[in-house]
């Protein structure tokens, strides 16, 4: 079943709606995962909107097209082809966090319809 929220559909999207979608990362091992980040790049005909991480944590960074890690959230209207990665930075050091053993974490993006 989709997440609340998230539709799947075979009718099509129109231009300058917006689609919403959730990738999903899982650690099912007993042992932690360094430097673990959620990436995608930005859907053909569609240009980017925005990108949240759950569970929220107290500082989230990201870096477009393989550049360096911020903390400031990438422009909207990034067109499509753009990757963007996102993720954790809770002991402030700029690099992605470890993601402990059997946790998740999902990165909700929004991309607007061309």
């Amino acid at each position: 079943a989709n997440p609340a929220n998230y539709t799947a559909g075979s009718n099509g999207a129109k231009p300058s709606e917006e689609i919403n979608y959730r990738i999903i990362a899982k650690n099912n091992y007993n042992s932690p995962i360094a430097g673990l980040f959620i990436s995608d790049t930005v859907p053909a005909n569609t240009t980017f909107k925005s990108v949240t991480l759950t569970p929220a944590v107290s500082k989230t960074i990201y870096r477009v097209n393989n550049g360096a890690w911020s903390s400031t959230i990438p422009a909207a209207s990034l067109p499509a082809g753009t990757v963007i990665d996102i993720a954790p930075d809770t002991n402030n050091d700029n690099q992605p966090d470890v993601m402990t053993a059997n946790t998740s974490l999902s990165a909700d993006f929004v991309v607007v319809v061309k």
